[in-house]
């Protein structure tokens, strides 16, 4: 069988459907082609790749406008029309309706465009970025830290009760 032949008509073509979001397998399917086809156009005619990428990029940018405008929150205006009873003329109501921000779209929207300040899983490294020296501590002295830890943070907040194990005793301050 041979080969489909390129047209430059393609190229208007190539632009709609990426921008309409197509990936590249539906575009060559859309054309009659093998997907290896339609990377040699692309590498071949110039035209037709800058068309592919402008499609993609015009999608690309809608899509983030569109995110950035929810992450925002907007303003828009409704009209409605409501039927009276008993056949009288339709009553048109037109108001100003605002949509809150989106804290999932404010979220996906930091996390990609600031991930180095808003990613989830912070690395933690030790001396010159290497790894966290870990020392072998048997269970009773940390049980001890522990103990430790929340006696000096109890003692911390004198306006709050004292805290009691049972009895009218409390604990006493920390000392190391």
């Amino acid at each position: 069988m041979a080969e489909k032949r390129y047209d430059t008509s393609y190229v208007a073509r190539v632009r709609d459907q990426c921008y309409l979001g197509a990936i590249d397998t539906q575009i060559a399917e859309l054309f009659g082609i093998a997907i290896s086809t339609l990377r040699r156009w692309r590498e071949t005619y110039p035209e037709f790749d800058y068309a592919f990428k402008e499609g993609k990029a015009l999608a690309d940018a809608k899509v983030a406008k569109s995110l950035f405008t929810r992450a925002i929150g907007y303003d828009y205006t409704r009209t409605k029309v409501t039927a009276k009873a008993g056949g009288s003329r339709d009553e048109v109501v037109t108001e100003q309706v605002h949509v809150a921000p989106d804290v999932v779209a404010q979220i996906f929207w930091l996390k990609n465009r600031r991930p180095d300040v808003w990613r989830d899983r912070i690395e933690h490294a030790g001396p010159g970025g290497g790894p966290i020296p870990v020392t072998d501590t048997t269970d009773m002295e940390t049980a001890r830290r522990i103990a430790f830890a929340l006696s000096k943070a109890i003692h911390a907040q004198p306006d709050e009760r004292s805290v009691t194990h049972g009895s009218d005793r409390t604990l006493p301050a920390p000392t190391e």
